[in-house]
């Protein structure tokens, strides 16, 4: 499973030209070139079904995938600089409720713009995190930029022990490091 953020397309993008061999067709939340956007891939063995309950505030795709007879609860989502910290976090609450209540195995992917490399500035989604228990897998910085680095693309889960390991990869796309 893999999400990108930020995709910055919109109905305008056949998804046919996102197609990835081995891959279901991805599940998308478009918006448009100024920002945003999310696409999510799920390996083709892995049976998975899109949860519409998220909020309309909040750019997220929620999934349902079975990994070795166990469902997970996978969470893709994207916090743009304007969305408000409140908004954000409130919105995200509920949405942990609605799944921590029907999953034991959680997994946020996403960039949400709090620095967990500063902890004044990433106090809200650390808060959350503590309500519901989630570890951030990633520990490393996710993007450099001329004020420095910062850890703003997390890994959150509900059970750590189930991953062998998590690291950032440079892939050469971003608009920093």
């Amino acid at each position: 499973v893999f999400g990108v953020a930020e995709t910055k397309i919109d109905e305008s993008f056949k998804t046919e030209q996102f197609l990835i061999p081995g891959y279901h067709t991805p599940f998308r939340k478009d918006r448009n070139a100024h920002g945003g956007g999310l696409l999510v891939y799920v390996r083709s063995d892995i049976p998975c079904r899109n949860i519409k309950w998220s909020t309309t505030k909040v750019e997220s795709i929620t999934l349902e995938i079975t990994l070795n007879k166990k469902k997970w609860c996978v969470i893709t989502t994207y916090k743009p600089p304007s969305t408000t910290d409140t908004l954000f976090t409130s919105e995200m609450e509920f949405i942990c409720e609605k799944a921590t209540s029907l999953y034991e195995n959680i997994l946020i992917l996403g960039d949400l713009n709090f620095d967990l490399l500063k902890p004044v500035k990433s106090r809200p989604l650390s808060d959350l995190m503590d309500i519901f228990s989630f570890n951030n897998m990633i520990k490393e910085p996710t993007y450099v930029s001329n004020f420095g680095p910062s850890l703003i693309d997390v890994a959150l889960t509900s059970n750590r022990d189930l991953f062998l390991k998590s690291h950032v990869i440079d892939i050469g796309s971003s608009d920093g490091h």
